[in-house]
């Protein structure tokens, strides 16, 4: 029994997995993060360096700016490292004339390297002190708008998004420290010198659900409040957390309950109306009267339909339902739940990329005929189906219960379409850039919206987006994925306040309307 265990345990490979992803994945992007940084940082540094260079070469060979700035920029990169080459002129710098001559540069005569490089060595090179790094610092933060990171965590990789974004982050930053009685704790989106955190978009993340409820000090808290835009696309079907990741982590989280093990990629949107698609709190969101995101979500369990994430405090602990609750006793003073936009794509059907079955509309997370809350014998259907596709992705039967939303029309569309312009730039591509394509002209209900969102492209922005937004939710509602929403989105990306005083009444649970 004991060497059947280990054996389906290596078989899961779940634990080499998570090890990796912690003393590698974690620790080599940090890495590559910094020294991006580090490098943009020198490179600024050095603009003084070759524009002296680009000048005195000029002056000697007739070539276009941007090849020559090109050709004096690998030249430098070829000779930092190599003190000897940087001392004095070398007459073997002729040995990386060929690894210099690739792609654009393959045409460059010789003798503009070699000029080039004379004149890097009798230039005055930078030192990189303290203030020249200061200065170059200032330059990315008055003169240049710093770079928006934008990230996409699938599974293991939401993980190690959200290690990497916890370490990063200055946890002794005067704005992100708070004791129990303040909440002004508003740490800013800027990461090292050039960078800034801009969208976070977590697909079926292997991360506890307590990372956006714990009432307690929450050590990815600082570091997930700092994006400017947060999504997170779930499924109640997803075997590959609900089974794999929550069994292997009973040995090692410390839950009380049952449901403290689920992961956030087991979310999903919780209503008394199960039919009810597209933006839930639509309504909400735009009489003012905000509810927090927790009233929407929930995990789903197989003893009851649902574990709610918000529980009323003055319930006994004894109580059964309130300890399965995943929500604090006492309630959280802090909202970082309300700065996330809940996909619940578990009913989601659409067309997709599935093999053999590319012209057909089918659910794409679970299924056929299944609807959530799923049962016992749902789930048993699903693990076959899921083994299914995974045993050959190629022979067009079952579904990716983990990552099926890549192979979904719609949900890829808003995967990258929310990761490269934001939810403020899908508005405005819904309006300008329609999916017309998507539907036929029969389709009374695509027309007529096309009509409307042709009447939009007229309108102020606020109208345009909020009629934007109905399109959005339309369009979800069509291929029942049910949003939950975050007040943030609505109240900067289509009413256009102020992004600072919506997240802190946010975070501080103030009305947003006065915004």
């Amino acid at each position: 029994m004991l060497v059947g265990t280990l054996f389906i345990l290596r078989i899961i490979v779940y634990f080499r997995d998570s090890y990796r992803a912690t003393n590698f994945g974690v620790p080599d992007l940090v890495e590559f993060i910094r020294q991006l940084d580090l490098g943009l940082v020198k490179r600024h540094i050095n603009d003084s360096l070759f524009e002296t260079v680009i000048q005195e070469v000029s002056e000697r060979f007739k070539l276009p700016l941007d090849v020559l700035s090109k050709a004096v920029r690998k030249t430098w990169e070829a000779i930092e490292t190599e003190p000897k080459y940087l001392s004095q002129y070398q007459d073997d710098f002729c040995s990386l004339l060929p690894a210099l001559k690739q792609g654009s540069l393959s045409t460059v005569d010789d003798a503009v390297f070699l000029g080039i490089y004379d004149s890097l060595v009798r230039a005055k090179k930078p030192a990189y002190t303290a203030a020249e790094f200061q200065s170059a610092a200032k330059y990315w933060n008055r003169e240049k708008p710093r770079i928006r990171l934008t990230f996409i965590g699938h599974s293991m990789g939401g993980f190690v998004t959200a290690q990497v974004i916890r370490i990063l982050s200055d946890v002794f930053d005067p704005a992100a420290i708070g004791d129990s009685q303040s909440l002004e704790k508003l740490p800013p989106s800027h990461i090292g010198r050039t960078f800034l955190l801009g969208r976070l978009i977590l697909i079926s993340p292997d991360i506890p659900l307590t990372t956006i409820i714990s009432g307690r000090t929450n050590f990815l808290r600082s570091a997930l409040r700092r994006f400017e835009e947060a999504y997170l696309f779930s499924s109640e079907g997803d075997l590959a957390l609900r089974l794999a990741s929550t069994t292997a982590n009973y040995f090692s989280f410390p839950a009380s309950t049952r449901s403290h093990g689920f992961r956030l990629g087991n979310v999903s949107v919780n209503l008394p109306q199960q039919n009810v698609y597209g933006i839930v709190n639509f309504k909400q969101l735009i009489s003012g009267k905000v509810d927090h995101l927790l009233n929407y979500i929930s995990v789903q369990t197989l003893e009851q339909n649902t574990r709610s994430l918000q529980r009323d405090p003055s319930r006994k602990r004894d109580d059964k339902v309130n300890e399965e609750s995943l929500a604090a006793t006492k309630q959280d003073p802090e909202s970082i739940a309300d700065l996330f936009t809940y996909l619940d794509c578990t009913e989601y059907r659409d067309f997709t990329t599935y093999e053999k079955r590319h012209q057909k509309e089918i659910n794409v997370l679970i299924c056929e005929g299944q609807r959530s809350p799923l049962k016992f014998f749902n789930y048993a259907k699903l693990l076959k189906a899921y083994v299914d596709f995974s045993s050959d992705p190629g022979k067009g039967v079952g579904v990716d219960v983990h990552g099926g939303y890549f192979y979904g029309r719609l949900s890829n569309l808003l995967i990258y379409r929310l990761a490269f312009l934001g939810f403020q730039g899908l508005l405005d591509s819904l309006v300008f850039q329609p999916l017309t394509e998507w539907h036929s002209d029969s389709d009374a209900a695509q027309v007529d919206w096309q009509t409307k969102l042709k009447r939009a492209e007229a309108l102020p922005k606020a109208e345009r987006r909020e009629e934007a937004l109905k399109y959005f939710s339309w369009l979800c509602e069509q291929r029942k994925i049910q949003v939950a929403a975050s007040p943030e989105r609505y109240y900067v990306d289509v009413l256009g306040c102020n992004r600072a005083k919506v997240r802190a009444g946010i975070l501080t649970r103030e009305q947003h309307s006065d915004s």
